[in-house]
């Protein structure tokens, strides 16, 4: 060791500020230190590749390489986690200029440097990953200090292994002329001494979800070091099973042989000799006692050995779509979606061009129960970057209203290193957001051409497809034609717009519709009387989501929507309209006296048919929308005037009570009477109800 040469070197002031930084605010979670070092390291095997066949090497050197894996060895014991690689390894410039410069990129240089000499078509080979120059540094996050190891592919002996130390706050160390295990090819080790806090990524479990999570599709393989029991059959024979609940490892594992490795382990071993001898020498037992030493007797030690394990598989989402099986969708889904069902149907694109990425989208068989929990934060659509995921929390990727999607999009244009902030305001993005919503469309319309399977989709996310209509005007018209409702001549089914234009009357002035909070409210409603009469068909909304909707929608295929509540019904004879106004001027008249402010005006009804009277309100809420209003928990009376201001009383003068209203002399009490008739005809709550029963038990 008295040969070494060691080399300190200081980081400045400012770049120990920005370390800081960097260490405890770019990143929000811990976890991802490992998913950085991952992902350097699997750079670092594609570089080794890129430079194995360009600088001509023999068949050898390259189909070891070939073999290029990353392993992550966790040490109890020394409070350690290991990850190697055998890919291109570092050189003392690497070291300097990469590690001991924060936000420089080797990656990124070796790309600029294929681009300078012209081999665009190498490094659309090589599946480059960190570019940004930060992510070596999330290993901070976790430890105290950091050891990395390495010897670059060119170099040729032990004596050029390399070592980079550093605790982020006193510079680093590079050391030199090391006696290193000569089996160190190439490649680089990083050992990251851990802080006391976190020493939960020293379990298996832990570190096995993490890489499953974040680099689970990454294209080497990932191998972590695990404790493995061997259990011998009667036969003596050996099988070999994972250690349940992670039992501590006492090993040192820096000294064990890693290929090979075998550890016998037995904690009650001195006692169950003592006693397998008393009970050996002692011929007087009873039988009962025979059998528990024969019992004792059979028992084998425990052996353990430690092997690596594969962690990560291969992403189905880069083979062509022809190559996938519905097995690895159904996989794919289920480990995306935690549905113990399957999906209902899915698209699997990629897209190339103004932005470049590959996604698939699931819609699932069945709605989740927490579908519109306020609190619930929606982790549907992951976010990877070269198969190694970024978040699953990026709102401004996909739109709330397509809250039960599932699926991923891989878009190799953006930073591994992006935090949620800066995706926020990514042109990348918004480009992705807007493919996503166009083929999210595109799905449900193939989906509508089965009417079976579209009824099923429907009945789950019918609230998804208004909410949509409601948030998204750009894409509106498109979604109107995914909505069903069920009308007076659709025996409780549901149809579409088209399909209700397409049985529309040749006279029709446009699609009639009414609103209400139940199916029987409305077919019962005193509203649709004299269209059903005529054979009109009529749209049912009853869901409060409808109210909101039909304010911003005002035609579907050049035919208006007419509320029937709101809207004049052009369906009587222009000039008995004309006479019933002339003729009922006065009756009109007296009942605005009566009612005075209750009222805006008093028309002659061309809707009603059985009942004397309703009340609407043509320029403000209907009765459900004010009944929708005033159940909200936190409702104020700022929206008092769309509720009161408007209304208007349409009276049928066919009706008796009217004729009696008129022989009386327009008597108030009637007045009065046929006023809260009509309210609650429309749907509305008396003011006063005992006024109301006072005037009813009167008239009868």
């Amino acid at each position: 060791m008295s040969n070494n040469k060691v080399i300190h070197y200081q980081f400045n002031a400012e770049i120990s500020k920005l370390m800081k930084m960097i260490i405890h605010n770019f990143y929000s979670s811990k976890d991802v230190f490992l998913r950085e070092l991952i992902s350097n390291a699997s750079d670092a095997i594609d570089k080794a590749k890129y430079y194995l066949v360009n600088n001509h090497k023999d068949d050898t050197e390259t189909s070891g390489f070939l073999s290029g894996q990353i392993k992550i060895s966790p040490n109890k014991e020394a409070n350690t986690i290991t990850i190697e690689d055998n890919g291109i390894g570092m050189t003392e410039n690497d070291l300097v200029n990469c590690l001991g410069i924060i936000a420089k990129s080797g990656t990124e240089e070796f790309i600029q440097q294929l681009m300078k000499n012209k081999d665009k078509k190498d490094t659309d080979n090589i599946d480059l990953i960190g570019q940004f120059g930060i992510g070596f540094y999330s290993a901070f996050l976790v430890a105290d200090r950091v050891q990395v190891i390495t010897k670059h592919i060119s170099t040729n002996t032990s004596s050029d292994i390399l070592i980079w130390e550093s605790n982020s706050s006193d510079g680093y160390s590079i050391t030199s002329d090391i006696n290193q295990d000569e089996n160190f090819i190439h490649g680089t080790k990083i050992v990251l001494y851990l802080n006391t806090e976190v020493t939960e990524y020293l379990d298996e479990n832990k570190i096995t979800e993490i890489i499953k999570k974040h680099s689970g599709y990454i294209s080497h393989p990932v191998l972590l070091l695990k404790k493995i029991k061997i259990i011998k059959d009667n036969d003596n024979s050996k099988k070999e099973n994972l250690v349940e609940e992670n039992p501590d490892i006492d090993d040192d594992i820096e000294n064990i042989d890693m290929d090979n490795l075998i550890s016998n382990k037995n904690t009650t071993e001195d006692k169950t000799e003592d006693k397998t001898e008393d009970k050996t020498e002692d011929k007087t037992e009873d039988k009962t006692e025979d059998k528990t030493e024969d019992k004792t007797e059979d028992k084998t030690e425990d052996e353990y050995k430690y092997e690596f394990i594969e962690i990560n598989s291969k992403p189905i989402w880069t083979k062509d779509p022809k190559d996938v099986t519905v097995e690895e969708y159904t996989t794919l889904y289920k480990a995306l979606s935690n549905d113990y069902d399957s999906y209902q149907t899915y698209k699997h694109f990629k897209i190339e061009g103004e932005v470049d990425f590959t996604a698939i989208l699931y819609i699932p068989k069945n709605a989740p129960f927490n579908l519109f929990d306020a609190k619930k934060t929606v982790k549907n659509i992951k976010l990877y970057v070269k198969k190694v995921l970024i978040t699953d929390n990026c709102p401004e990727l996909y739109p709330e209203y397509f809250n039960f999607i599932v699926g991923l999009v891989d878009c190799p244009e953006l930073q591994l290193n992006a935090s949620r902030e800066l995706l926020q305001h990514n042109k990348i993005i918004k480009k992705i957001h807007k493919v996503l919503v166009r083929k999210t469309l595109e799905l449900i319309s193939e989906l509508k051409e089965n009417v079976e399977e579209y009824d099923k989709f429907y009945s789950n996310f019918n609230k998804n497809i208004k909410l949509a209509i409601h948030e998204d005007s750009n894409n509106r018209s498109k979604l109107l034609n995914y909505l069903m409702f069920p009308s007076n001549k659709s025996n409780d089914k549901l149809i579409t717009l088209e399909n209700y234009i397409n049985n529309m009357k040749d006279n029709q002035d446009g699609i009639y519709y009414i609103i209400g909070n139940t199916i029987d409210n409305v077919k019962n409603s005193a509203f649709i009387e004299k269209l059903v009469k005529k054979d009109y068909e009529i749209l049912f909304m009853c869901d409060p989501l409808d109210e909101y909707i039909m304010q911003q929608i005002h035609e579907y295929d050049n035919k208006k929507f007419i509320n029937v509540i709101k809207d004049n019904l052009n369906i009587t004879d222009k000039e008995e309209n004309e006479s019933n106004k002339e003729k009922y001027t006065e009756l009109c008249e007296k009942l605005k006296a009566i009612l005075d402010k209750d009222i805006t005006k008093v028309v002659i009804s061309n809707k009603l048919e059985s009942h004397p009277a309703i009340v609407v309100n043509p320029m403000g809420w209907s009765a459900n929308m004010e009944r929708i209003m005033k159940a909200q928990a936190l409702g104020n009376n700022q929206f008092s005037p769309f509720m009161n201001s408007q209304k208007v009383l349409e009276v049928n003068t066919d009706h008796a009570l009217i004729k009696k209203f008129i022989d009386s002399n327009y008597d108030s009490k009637l007045g009065h009477l046929i006023f809260n008739l009509g309210l609650l005809a429309g749907g509305y709550e008396l003011s006063n109800i005992n006024n109301f029963l006072i005037d009813l038990y009167d008239t009868l």
